[in-house]
């Protein structure tokens, strides 16, 4: 799950401002499939086949064939867990410690892009706008700017006025409250 996160949040970055595969799709991410769907229907359908394929030879890679009842669910001995031999830039260590290391790394790159996925999906549900473009906004408008465009209305003041504000019970700003 953590590699198809990393991928999805390169192609939330990418598809959003040139799409490499479909010149005519365009605008949040989130609608991509959509449009494709429209344009060319089996797409989906031959990717799911694909992917089906894959995961076929994953499974006939990592599982011992199950020829009696104990054997069924069980790895094969010479098989880590994502390890399906594809490595053609040859990246994989050949040091256990070295491939313990990286194996780590992976993982924790993987959790932090689930979070970047999900917040970007999350983010674009809302306001429905590209995630660079919404960055753009956050970044180079001012408040009122940013009111106006997105709707929000952001919390006033650095972050010790905030936390008085909550401490006081003053007005949610945030919330519109």
């Amino acid at each position: 799950h953590g590699r198809v996160a990393m991928l999805a949040v390169l192609g939330f970055l990418v598809a959003e401002s040139y799409h490499p595969l479909f010149e005519d799709v365009t605008g949040p991410a989130i609608d991509h499939l959509t449009q494709v769907r429209k344009e060319y229907p089996a797409f989906f359908e031959i990717g799911a086949l694909a992917i089906g394929g894959l995961e076929v030879n994953r499974a006939l890679v990592g599982w011992a064939f199950p020829d009696t009842r104990e054997k069924a669910g069980v790895l094969n001995e010479d098989y880590y867990p994502g390890d399906v031999g594809f490595d053609p830039l040859g990246l994989k260590p050949t040091d256990k410690a070295e491939f313990d290391e990286m194996a780590t790394k992976e993982l924790q790159n993987g959790r932090l892009a689930m979070l970047a996925a999900a917040g970007f999906i999350a983010q674009e549900l809302v306001n429905h706008k590209p995630i660079i473009e919404t960055l753009k906004l956050l970044i180079l408008l001012d408040e009122s700017e940013i009111d106006k465009t997105l709707g929000l209305n952001l919390p006033s003041g650095d972050i010790p006025m905030i936390e008085l504000e909550l401490e006081t019970g003053a007005k949610d700003t945030f919330f519109g409250k």
